[in-house]
């Protein structure tokens, strides 16, 4: 009995080499025919276990390219079949080998600090500490680069809950980057938060200075006090009033 199986083929890329510091991206190889049709007796096609392509190509790659390839069947146990009893395409596939410069960087988060607060006192972490990176191979700007930037930390927005539980930032890079690592949140915990506390107090507006008005008119304060809260460590909040 004739029959006929549709295959979705592999691409094998052992004998590829790339340059130093570059790095084929096997998740993003194309394959330009999807698929291959075997035909053959039903116990020949029901051997195939994979269809694998093979590119020819005889230097070393430094950038992403197209390369012309051979398709080859193989049995449960990895072993070539060859046999001319079986029809399919083998010759004329044509894939995309992406080749990217990778680069593993420390994140780093800003700390835009207050005046009424020394931001050095307070120590923190951030998980995970690095990230492994990829640009195109064709994009040198990877090589300038030193850090991630997650983004920042106005201290005037940290909350005693922000100090318990830690600070969630999104990882973002440039376009055309990978983020191989996986991770796209970095968790940034504080250290010694039992040392801090806050208080939220009422201050009278008797106490407030309006700054850089405009000369032309006159103004006054209507509001007669608001809630303040402070965060900082305990033995100097609890004495704030």
């Amino acid at each position: 009995r004739i029959v006929s199986k549709e295959i979705t083929p592999e691409v094998n890329i052992d004998s590829l080499s790339v340059e130093d510091e570059l790095q084929i991206q096997v998740d993003d190889i194309n394959v330009y025919s999807p698929t291959v049709i075997v035909t053959g007796e039903q116990s020949l096609v029901d051997s195939v276990a994979k269809a694998v392509i093979e590119p020819e190509f005889d230097g070393v790659l430094t950038e992403t390219m197209r390369l012309n390839g051979k398709l080859y069947l193989y049995d449960s146990e990895n072993t070539k079949i060859q046999t001319s009893e079986l029809e399919y395409q083998a010759d004329n596939y044509t894939v995309t080998i992406p080749v990217y410069r990778v680069k593993t960087l420390p994140l780093n988060v800003s700390v835009i600090p207050t005046q009424t607060f020394d931001s050095n006192s307070l120590k923190y972490t951030i998980f995970p500490q690095e990230i492994t990176i990829a640009a195109p191979a064709g994009d040198a700007s990877i090589e300038n680069l030193e850090r991630v930037d997650v983004g920042e930390i106005n201290l005037t927005d940290v909350t005693a809950r922000d100090l318990q539980g830690g600070i969630r930032l999104p990882i973002s890079l440039p376009d055309g980057y990978k983020n191989l690592s996986g991770v796209g949140i970095a968790q940034v915990s504080f250290e010694n938060i039992d040392s801090y506390g806050s208080l939220e107090f009422p201050v009278s507006t008797s106490h407030f200075t309006i700054l850089n008005g405009d000369p032309a008119y006159d103004y006054s304060i209507v509001t007669n006090q608001i809630d303040v809260t402070a965060v900082g460590p305990s033995d100097i909040v609890k004495n704030l009033s």
